[in-house]
């Protein structure tokens, strides 16, 4: 389990110069429903939009003390440089010396930090009334940079994923994908991956265009991370998909990342499991390579996943090669093992390849899977 700092009560979208801002902070997990119940400082800054002006030192905010802190609002001065036309956007993190920054793939003991979006100054004091509150959030994930060797660089890339601040659960960053991004970055920059690294390394290597999809995919964030990982060493054309609701959010986040997607094809797509595959699918597969994270979390859907899983097999024996699948799961509910048996049944074996833990609770579970050409459909 990870924890992760948010925002309960937003900022506004605007605010006056030398005026204060009021948001209720929050440390929870994933899914919201679970409070962090150590004690925690909390500290802020503020970073201009504008780059030839400086962000303004960490300073503390209040302490959080559990459950009992869930819904204590605090005010936040305004910078006292920020001036008409200005924009301020307000980070949030557990450590002094640290940021909001999230260092896929390696061990990080305090909650996740984030950020707001950009806070317009307006240009003179009036009745603000009741200002709209902002309903989005970003995080900032530094992934290594692989060097052409394979190995990993000293320098990191700062992925930024945005996500709702609402209790639309499929637009958010959940455990599952942080783990499974960071098994991405350590087996792309590691120089002795393990049996499951192998698989997808091979998977991605193997082929001069290397086509990758990904299910229920939410921000995108896997999909982004691999994206990275790989630019320019290697191309890739990869799929995000999700619901069309979720489509916008993943757009977004392709295009706020996009320099570093140099030689690979990322694009967004709808694809509900309920249905059959869309044509857009069909055309850009067979897939080499199946990406999920956290899609078991809702026991009414395995029929569909299953459904949709099942399609893409029989899509995959188009290919000369077998594809893989790969399954990032964290364990919610007993009866979410019950998609492992409905597998079976279909001839659909994943095998277990580690087990990744968090700040505590359930650990992430990665799985893995070939759909080999000779496989009964």
């Amino acid at each position: 389990m990870y924890y992760y700092l948010s925002f309960l009560r937003p900022p506004p979208i605007s605010s006056f110069p030398e005026s204060t801002v009021t948001i209720t902070p929050q440390i929870t997990n994933d899914l919201r429903t679970e409070f962090f119940e150590e004690t925690a400082d909390i500290f802020y800054t503020w970073t201009p939009e504008e780059p030839r002006m400086h962000s303004t030192s960490p300073a503390k905010l209040t302490t959080w003390k559990g459950s009992s802190s869930a819904y204590k609002a605090v005010s936040i001065d305004l910078p006292p440089s920020a001036g008409p036309g200005q924009k301020w956007s307000l980070s949030l993190f557990c450590s002094p010396n640290a940021s909001p920054s999230i260092p896929l793939g390696r061990t990080h003991a305090q909650p996740y930090g984030s950020s707001s979006l950009p806070i317009t100054i307006l240009p003179s004091r009036g009745a603000l009334g009741d200002a709209p509150k902002q309903d989005e959030i970003e995080r900032t994930l530094l992934l290594p940079v692989v060097a052409a060797d394979g190995g990993s660089s000293s320098s990191s890339r700062a992925l930024v994923v945005r996500e709702r601040t609402s209790y639309d659960l499929d637009k958010k960053i959940w455990d599952s994908g942080i783990a499974l991004a960071g098994w991405l970055c350590k087996t792309m920059a590691g120089n002795t991956p393990s049996d499951g690294g192998r698989l997808l390394l091979s998977a991605i290597h193997d082929h001069r265009s290397c086509r990758v999809l990904e299910l229920g995919s939410g921000t995108g964030l896997v999909s982004l991370a691999l994206s990275a990982l790989v630019a320019p060493r290697q191309h890739l054309l990869v799929n995000i998909t999700d619901l069309a609701s979720a489509i916008p959010l993943i757009e977004h986040n392709i295009h706020r990342n996009s320099q570093y997607f140099n030689g690979v094809g990322v694009s967004a797509a709808v694809l509900d499991w309920e249905e059959d595959l869309p044509e857009r699918i069909i055309s850009a597969g067979p897939f080499h390579l199946i990406l999920m994270s956290d899609v078991t979390y809702n026991t009414a859907s395995f029929p569909a996943l299953l459904k949709t899983l099942k399609a893409l097999r029989r899509l995959s024996q188009q290919t000369d090669t077998d594809s893989v699948a790969l399954l990032a799961y964290k364990e919610r509910d007993p009866e979410e093992r019950d998609l492992w048996l409905m597998l079976e049944e279909q001839s659909i074996k994943f095998e277990k390849l580690e087990e990744i833990p968090g700040h505590g609770g359930q650990p992430v579970e990665l799985w893995f899977a070939r759909f080999a050409k000779d496989m009964p459909s």
